[in-house]
């Protein structure tokens, strides 16, 4: 995903699931493949819904701070945003989440590098570290 070729990285990560189905990473890649490096608010419904589904899958097999962040980020920047029905568990639980599994630096760089993080005061203090 690092060449931005996200479709080509969907495929093979979907191979990997395939291949793999406990693999937790591959659907958290999968997931973040799907966005094509777009701001999550604009993305169409049907793929928000394949992307959460792929976390969902992701966080079931695996608890972690990276998942639950992407799923917060998805929670707040399409649903928040545009101002629809907030999906349980709503993006300050999720948020909650993140700081009990202590986001790791490079996941936050890495996740930045692909998507575009919501600009406000919960999701500065992850960023900057400051303690929710």
């Amino acid at each position: 995903m690092n060449l931005k070729n996200y479709p080509i990285a969907t495929k093979l990560l979907e191979k990997e699931i395939e291949n793999n189905p406990i693999n937790a990473d591959a659907y958290y890649y999968c997931a973040l493949s799907l966005t094509n490096g777009k701001r999550i608010k604009s993305l169409p419904f049907s793929i928000i819904k394949k992307i959460k589904n792929y976390l969902n899958t992701a966080i079931e097999l695996n608890e972690t701070s990276k998942f639950y962040f992407l799923a917060a980020i998805i929670n707040y920047d399409f649903f928040q945003e545009n101002g629809m029905l907030l999906p349980e568990p709503n993006y300050n639980f999720l948020l909650l989440k993140v700081k009990e599994f202590n986001l790791e630096n490079d996941d936050l760089e890495y996740l930045k590098n692909i998507i575009e993080i919501p600009k406000n005061e919960i999701f500065n203090k992850i960023i900057t570290n400051q303690i929710l």
